[in-house]
């Protein structure tokens, strides 16, 4: 709820599943008594002309008294009233309408966490519900504003709702990003909701009933602004309020909000981007923030706009942006009239449209017309002056849309004379086909083919990719294959493959001849007259060098671990060979669809490809890989897929199981595991104390050595709570081949001092080892003569070894050995007249 009313940009969004979290509540307020709890709340009175605000900055019509505000059967009341006898503020104004407001300023201030209420809102016209936020001690608007939940009536059902968070300079102009969600039917009076932010570090996202609806950060605002929600304590308001404009004759009053409980959680762990398959994947984060980058692949088809001047470049411009139409450009490299271009953007709802050369023209209006006619590729629209594109990142996305309109834009031959005439087609794409027809001589010289074949053949639109039913020759046995054949006048696309289909060209890097579209790449063919191709080489513009530049050798791969390994080979430059680009292409065995990694890209950037060895990452755990290699040189010789091979990632790193913490003295702790989860090099153990922020050290140095099961911490502080967790790595060098993650954390409370029921107190109390394979050390003090008993029990409680002390006192120390009894639990007990105390054996 703003104090002031400012120019801002309003974003209309669809929902979004909310991520799943664990929140620890520290505050909360459930309204289970019957008055409003002054240890939580106080009231704010008035108009607001004790601050020099008039109508609190808003011009609202309501005086703020303690009296409406009510509590009973387990929820708060807000209630707005007419005041016929009117009620008169500090200047002197009298107010017809009053209401309540409540806040926790003073009382209660806290940064970051969840803030949520679940409230049932009201109708009427002139009614102005608010749960809101502001920072103790800012000032508006440059230390921010988090408006949660804010709802305006009308004489309708109250069916949108809204959140906002506010920036600006002091003194000086404000803004802010927002959003609304419009119910399908009925009113958010109807019932109650949740109204929800989550608010981290440069992060803040709403919900309505636990699905998200919204986020803002930095980037969301112009670079003028600074971003506030990092800075302060911030403390809630809840109020109603009566909107300037006022109720009208079917406004009812009394009439109230109803709160049924505000909550605030806060939340531990290392914030982050947990999608793997993300751009800024973060192995480290617990929590995801929210932060998640992914590739987003725009095309943009502009061959249908034919009331605009060929652009020099297509932008996508975005409210996240500012609308800026210079950030984000496209490109059309092949002068297809289709741009294409991949941004990373964050996940998370992103508006947009196209526009080009800084403004010079946008799609606005056509999408504006298309939302009129029925169209739904710009939901953000008021149907009149603007209508934005909206897409939903949670992935990698690839996005084709046609310049300025929700329909499609065909492709094809528009010459009604021709024999391809395509009268559905929206533009012609130089396809048309004539009668007139010419005689074609394709020429390959298959000299640098690496991997088998036994027959070329030509495969392009004009024999519809038939395979090997143009299949070449080769008569005098040079290994360069020819075929003719008559072919209408035309443009063409095409490329040579052999043995139908089972090899083909990669032209991707072949040069000028070829052209890519709709995710192909071929060579171009313009036929006017009877043509003799000149001889190229196998994937490549050029024809073949006569130098011996041939396949990558001393292949082979190290550090090859659970999610990674690196590729090794020989230097292929030489005097008369220089290597321009070389590309591995790798994938799991059974599946279709190759990963690359490319080195001297692109061909012919007239710099030689000195590499020698490439990591590749990512990859999948007890997983068998195949790769093979292929290498461009600059005199045009490519050596197209060859130096096949396997090889299979490692398992993954397992953890360890069952960590545990005992306390045999009050200084001391002792960490038991065990290997259940399966072996490994070394564990490492942090610890800290159990407080927000604490400090970690490490338990045993750089690592404890796998076979070995518990290790102690001395020099514990006795009282003190701790907190710990454990990782295993792999490799006994450490690195990256670890455990996933660290273990759950266990907590533990160090005893200030080991007693007896009845105040007969026993002293440095300990076993050891513990867990033990076979035999326990017991040791302690009794500080007085006194009758003691030591038994050993098992879980159903028989007693396997018992020993009576009278009139003891002194050190007692004995070796108890149970390596004849099964592995399990058993349990020390000492008793006399006076107490009892048990301890917990391990038997490993």
């Amino acid at each position: 709820m703003k104090l002031y009313s400012y120019t801002f940009t309003l974003l209309v969004l669809f929902s979004t599943t909310c991520v799943s979290q664990t929140w620890n509540l520290i505050w909360n307020d459930e309204f289970n008594s019957n008055q409003l709890d002054s240890t939580k709340w106080i009231h704010d009175i008035g108009t607001g002309s004790q601050y020099g605000l008039y109508g609190w900055g808003n011009s609202e019509l309501q005086y703020y008294q303690p009296s409406n505000t009510e509590v009973y059967n387990g929820t708060a009341k807000i209630i707005a009233k007419q005041e016929p006898n009117g009620i008169v503020d500090s200047w002197g104004n009298t107010m017809y309408y009053s209401s309540s407001k409540i806040t926790t300023k003073g009382i209660f201030e806290f940064k970051y966490g969840k803030v949520e209420v679940r409230i049932k809102t009201i109708d009427g016209q002139g009614f102005w519900p608010a749960f809101w936020m502001l920072p103790s001690g800012g000032s508006w608007p440059c230390n921010g504003e988090i408006d949660i939940m804010e709802q305006w009536g009308s004489d309708g059902p109250t069916n949108t709702t809204t959140g906002a968070a506010h920036v600006g300079i002091c003194p000086g102009s404000s803004f802010y990003q927002s959003f609304s969600n419009v119910l399908s039917s009925g009113s958010y009076a109807d019932n109650f909701h949740i109204y929800s932010i989550q608010w981290q570090p440069d992060y803040i996202a709403w919900y309505v009933d636990n699905v998200q609806f919204f986020q803002v950060t930095p980037s969301s605002y112009p670079s003028n602004y600074t971003w506030p929600f990092n800075s302060n304590d911030w403390y809630l308001m809840i109020n109603l309020a009566i909107t300037s404009s006022g109720p009208n004759s079917n406004t009812v009053f009394p009439s109230q909000i109803e709160i049924d409980y505000v909550r605030v959680y806060e939340q531990n762990g290392i914030l982050g981007c947990t999608d793997s398959t993300a751009n800024n994947y973060d192995a480290n984060a617990t929590i995801d923030n929210g932060s998640c980058e992914y590739i987003v692949s725009f095309s943009v088809d502009l061959n249908c706009s034919t009331n605009m001047n060929p652009p020099s470049v297509v932008y996508v411009t975005s409210s996240a942006i500012n609308w800026d139409c210079n950030t984000y450009a496209l490109n059309d490299s092949n002068y297809d009239g289709i741009w294409t271009g991949d941004i990373i953007l964050q996940n998370g709802f992103f508006e947009y449209i196209y526009c080009t050369d800084g403004w010079s023209n946008s799609e606005s209006s056509g999408l504006i017309t298309s939302m009129q006619n029925g169209g739904t590729c710009a939901p953000n629209t008021d149907y009149s002056t603007y209508a934005n594109r909206l897409i939903n990142i949670s992935s990698d996305t690839i996005i084709s849309n046609v310049w300025g309109s929700c329909g499609t834009c065909v492709s094809g031959c528009t010459d009604p004379t021709a024999t391809n005439y395509n009268s559905n087609a929206d533009y012609d794409d130089g396809s048309c086909n004539y009668n007139t027809n010419f005689n074609v001589t394709f020429q390959v010289d298959m000299n640098n083919v690496t991997v088998p074949f036994t027959i070329p053949e030509v495969n392009g639109t004009f024999n519809g990719w038939c395979g090997s039913c143009w299949a070449m020759s080769d008569v005098n046995n040079d290994n360069i294959w020819n075929f003719t054949t008559s072919v209408p006048a035309g443009s063409y696309e095409y490329k040579f493959a052999a043995d139908n289909w089972t090899i083909q060209e990669d032209l991707s890097n072949a040069g000028n001849c070829a052209v890519s579209a709709w995710g192909y790449t071929n060579r171009v063919l313009n036929i006017t007259s009877d043509t003799v191709i000149s001889v190229v080489c196998w994937e490549s513009c050029l024809a073949c060098s006569s130098a011996t530049c041939g396949a990558i050798t001393g292949v082979n791969l190290t550090d090859v671990i659970h999610d990674r390994a690196v590729f090794n080979w020989d230097d292929m430059n030489s005097a008369t060979c220089v290597v321009d680009q070389i590309r591995i292409q790798y994938r799991e065995v059974g599946t279709s669809s190759y990963s690359t990694k490319t080195m001297g890209a692109p061909v012919g950037n007239n710099a030689p490809c000195l590499n020698t060895s490439k990591r590749v990452i990512n990859l999948t755990p007890s997983t068998q890989y195949e790769y093979d290699f292929k290498i461009w040189y600059q005199d045009g010789t490519v050596v197209t897929w060859h130096a096949y091979g396997t090889f299979t990632t490692l398992d993954d790193c397992p953890n360890v199981g069952n960590l545990a913490v005992t306390t045999p003295s009050t200084t001391k702790a002792t960490f038991t595991w065990d290997d259940s989860n399966g072996a490994y090099s070394f564990v490492r153990i942090k610890s800290r104390v159990d407080t927000n922020n604490g400090a970690w050290f490490n338990i045993g140095g750089s690592g404890v050595a796998y076979g070995i099961f518990t290790k102690n911490k001395n020099n514990l502080s006795p009282g003190t709570s701790y907190r710990a967790q454990a990782r295993t790595w792999c490799d006994p060098n450490g690195g990256a081949y670890k455990a996933l993650s660290w273990t759950s954390l266990i907590y533990w409370t160090q005893p200030t001092i080991i007693r007896l029921e009845g105040g007969v107190t026993i002293k440095n109390l300990d076993v050891y080892p513990n867990p033990s394979r076979d035999v326990f050390n017991i040791t302690f003090t009794s500080e007085k003569i006194q009758d003691l008993k030591v038994r050993i029990l098992n879980l159903i409680g028989e007693e396997l070894i018992n020993e009576d002390l009278e009139q003891f006192v002194g050190e007692y120390t004995k070796a108890i050995d149970l390596a004849t009894y099964t592995k399990g639990i058993y349990f020390l007990e000492i008793t006399t007249n006076n107490g009892l105390i048990n301890k917990k054996l391990i038997l490993l």
